[in-house]
C-alpha cells in the first residue's frame, strides 16, 4: 500500500470541500396580556417560567406597555438575555407595543408605519435584524400584532397592516439579497380556520375617524385567508408552521379557543438541508416532561399558562446555516468556500418602505 506524504495530505485536506453545518436557533412569540406584571408578582412569575421552560434563543412579545417597561426590562435581565428592543405606541394603537429579547445582539431595528398623512397601522409592526452567532447571514424577524376582533371594519385593517408589513419584507429583501433566513410571528389575531370576508371592494363602515388609507390602496382589497394568503407571497414566498400542543391535535393559541398566533417561515429555513422547523404550542397543562420539543428544567404546574397571560406561547426550533471547516481543531487550516446560491427576490410593491 501506497502512503501520502504528510506534506501531500495537508495540501489534499485544503482541498476538501467546506460542508456547512446546522445551529438550531428557538425562536417565540407570547403575547403577554399588557405586561409581564409587576415584578415578583404572580402573573410575572408565570411569563418568567414559561420563557425560562421553554428556554428560547429570541422572544418576540407582543402587548407590551410603556408603564410595564421596567418590569419587562427586569425580566430580560433576571433570565440572562443581553439584548432587548422595544416598539413604540401609535395613534391607533392604545398603550400596547412589541418588542423582543435576543441572545445575541441586534444589528437594527424599523417600525412599519403608514406614510403621512395615512394612519393605517394600530400597532406598528416592529422588524429586528440578529447577528445570530457563527452563522452565515443575520436572522430577520418582523413581529407583528394585527388589529383585534371581528367585524368587516377590523378585518380590513387587518387586511392593509398585513399589506404594508409585507411591503417592507420586500423592499428589506430586495435590498439585502443574501438576507435568505427571515421570519414573521405574532398575534395576527385571525384564524385561518374561521369564517372571514373575501374581499373588499370598498371602505367598510365603522373605522376610527381618524383613520385614513394612503392613495396606493386599490379594490378589491382581499383578506381570505388571512393570515395565511396574505404573508406567503411576502419575500420569495413563505411557510405558515402548523403547531400543536404537546402530544395533541389541538392548535388553538388562545387559551378560551381559536389560533391567532403564527410563526411564517422563508423558504431557506423550511428548505433547509439541514433540518425543518420542529413547533409547538407550550401549554403548561400537557407539559409532562416528557412529550413535546426538548425544554429546561422541570414541568410546570398546570395552571401557569393561564396565570401568564390569555394566549398560549408559540416557539419553533429553527436550523440556520452555520460555516463549518470540516476539520478538527487541531488542524486549523484554510479552506475556501463554494459561493452561495440565493433566489432573486420579488420586486416591492408600490409604497415599499425600506
Amino acid at each position: 500500500m501506497r502512503f501520502l506524504s504528510s506534506h501531500a495530505l495537508l495540501l489534499a485536506l485544503l482541498f476538501i470541500p467546506c460542508a456547512a453545518s446546522g445551529k438550531t436557533v428557538r425562536i417565540a412569540s407570547f403575547n403577554v396580556l399588557q405586561g409581564v406584571g409587576s415584578v415578583g408578582g404572580t402573573q410575572y412569575n408565570a411569563v418568567k417560567s414559561i420563557l425560562f421552560r421553554v428556554d428560547a434563543d429570541l422572544v418576540a412579545f407582543q402587548e407590551l406597555t410603556p408603564s410595564d417597561a421596567s418590569n419587562w426590562l427586569a425580566l430580560a435581565a433576571e433570565l440572562g438575555y443581553g439584548h432587548t428592543a422595544e416598539g413604540t405606541t401609535s395613534p391607533l394603537s392604545g398603550p400596547r407595543k412589541v418588542g423582543y429579547y435576543s441572545r445575541w445582539p441586534i444589528l437594527s431595528t424599523f417600525q412599519v408605519k403608514s406614510t403621512p398623512p395615512a394612519n393605517e397601522i394600530t400597532r406598528p409592526p416592529f422588524r429586528a435584524v440578529i447577528d445570530v452567532d457563527a452563522t452565515q447571514s443575520p436572522l430577520v424577524l418582523w413581529t407583528v400584532h394585527h388589529k383585534a376582533s371581528s367585524g368587516a371594519n377590523n378585518e380590513f385593517r387587518r387586511a392593509i397592516e398585513g399589506m404594508r408589513t409585507v411591503q417592507n419584507m420586500d423592499a428589506y429583501l430586495l435590498a439585502n439579497p443574501t438576507h435568505d433566513e427571515y421570519v414573521v410571528l405574532g398575534d395576527f389575531n385571525d384564524d385561518v380556520a374561521q369564517s372571514q370576508t373575501d374581499q373588499f371592494t370598498s371602505l367598510p363602515s365603522g373605522l376610527p375617524g381618524s383613520y385614513l388609507l394612503c392613495t396606493d390602496v386599490v379594490y378589491p382589497v382581499p383578506y381570505r385567508v388571512f393570515p395565511e394568503d396574505t404573508y406567503e407571497i411576502a419575500g420569495n414566498g413563505m411557510t405558515m408552521l402548523g403547531a400543536t400542543h404537546e402530544d395533541s391535535a389541538a392548535m388553538n393559541t388562545f387559551i378560551s379557543g381559536g389560533r391567532f398566533d403564527y410563526i411564517f417561515v422563508s423558504p431557506a429555513i423550511q428548505n433547509s438541508p439541514l433540518g425543518v422547523p420542529m413547533t409547538e404550542v407550550y401549554n403548561s397543562n400537557r407539559d409532562d416532561g416528557a412529550g413535546g420539543l426538548p425544554k429546561t428544567g422541570l414541568p410546570l404546574a398546570a395552571g401557569t399558562s393561564s396565570t401568564a397571560s390569555d394566549h398560549f406561547l408559540l416557539f419553533a426550533d429553527i436550523q440556520m446555516a452555520n460555516l463549518s471547516t470540516g476539520f478538527s481543531a487541531s488542524f486549523r487550516l484554510p479552506v475556501l468556500l463554494p459561493p452561495e446560491t440565493r433566489a432573486a427576490r420579488l420586486l416591492p410593491r408600490p409604497g415599499a418602505i425600506p
